[in-house]
């Protein structure tokens, strides 16, 4: 079981989230499911705004040679739907996840644990995943600002150099945000969702929107003459010329003269 009763309402959190584990909490999870040891849990101790502790202790006790791991609360740029099933044939929706708890491989020993918040801000100020855990900064959206805010931090001496997790006035949505989905197909996927704008000629926009107002406003353009386009077998315009005023007695004219042409198309603009 995970003991989420550190939130206390501090942070918004879905009932249902992902912990995201490196190898040594991954093998300690599996072993106590394997074994079925219900007397085993994980806790997570609040230090600061989105920075927990992971306990990997004992319901009775912690363990003696127990450690507590850094983890952060971040965001998914998705949302993945949990389901479960009681036969295999029937799966039944269970929570929306949109969250996850990244587990840093920084830990400190369990003998800190009733301080460890001051532990973190006073004696060990680097303490912190941005230095520690490079992994981390690279798999977040907006990690731009996070490299020059521990830059500046770590070239000021007179820093507090306790770092706040990305840009809060600028990029409030962001600070916590993953680049990445779970899935392959959903990497990089707050780039890629959508299309950028193709950037349109404006001058030939202007010309379009000053043809449609001459139309909508008159009835017709007044500047509208009739040309002649002459296109190639691969489409490709080779003649353009302007037709004097059209009469209806000299079709045959204009057809004859034309008549060795690959394609014509008489056309108003």
């Amino acid at each position: 079981m995970i003991d989420i009763s550190a939130f206390n309402g501090r942070e918004k959190v879905d009932e249902g989230f992902i912990l995201r584990a490196n190898d040594e909490v991954s093998d300690y999870i599996r072993d106590f499911i394997k074994t079925g040891h219900d007397r085993t849990s994980l806790e997570l101790i609040h230090v600061e705004d989105r920075k927990y502790g992971l306990v990997l202790g004992n319901i009775d006790g912690l363990e003696p040679n127990g450690y507590i791991y850094y983890c952060t609360l971040c965001d998914l740029p998705t949302i993945s739907e949990a389901q479960n099933t009681l036969d295999m044939k029937t799966f039944n929706k269970s929570a929306d996840i949109s969250q996850v708890i990244y587990v840093h491989p920084n830990k400190v020993s369990i003998e800190e644990i009733e301080d460890i918040a001051s532990f973190i801000k006073n004696e060990m100020p680097e303490f912190d995943p941005f230095y520690e855990d490079p992994d981390f900064l690279e798999q977040l959206y907006d990690r731009t600002s996070y490299k020059k805010k521990i830059q500046v931090d770590k070239n000021d001496e007179n820093s507090n150099k306790i770092l706040l997790f990305g840009n809060a006035m600028d990029e409030p949505n962001n600070e916590f945000l993953l680049r990445d989905g779970l899935t392959p197909a959903t990497k990089n996927i707050v780039n890629v969702r959508y299309k950028k704008d193709v950037k349109e000629n404006k001058e030939d926009i202007a010309k379009v929107e000053e043809y449609l107002k001459d139309n909508i406003d008159l009835g017709f353009s007044e500047n509208a003459v009739e040309e002649l386009l002459t296109f190639d077998k691969e489409g490709n315009l080779v003649k353009k010329e302007t037709i004097p005023d059209f009469d209806p007695g000299q079709s045959e004219m204009y057809s004859s003269n034309y008549e060795d042409q690959d394609f014509s198309v008489k056309m108003k603009i």
